[in-house]
């Protein structure tokens, strides 16, 4: 059983992730272009399809650094 801090400190955890995947989100566009050579492959978790898309990175920052580096990482 956790305690009552562990509990706290474990939604505060949860929180401050959500509020990084929101703001991820808010710097990142799905722009579908045919003519774009620039793809990833996404594989959601709950099922093994692929989806073909083109990450648009409005601004430059630490996330979406992190975020491309990933991506080539997995390529």
């Amino acid at each position: 059983n956790e305690t009552p801090v562990q509990k706290a400190a474990k939604r505060r955890k949860l929180h401050e992730q959500a509020k990084e995947d929101e703001d991820l989100k808010k710097k990142l566009e799905v722009v579908d272009e045919e003519d774009d050579d620039v793809f990833i492959e996404a594989t959601p978790i709950g099922r093994k399809l692929v989806n073909v898309v083109r990450l648009k990175v409005e601004e430059k920052s630490k996330m979406s650094l992190e975020l491309l580096r990933f991506t080539r990482q997995q390529l």
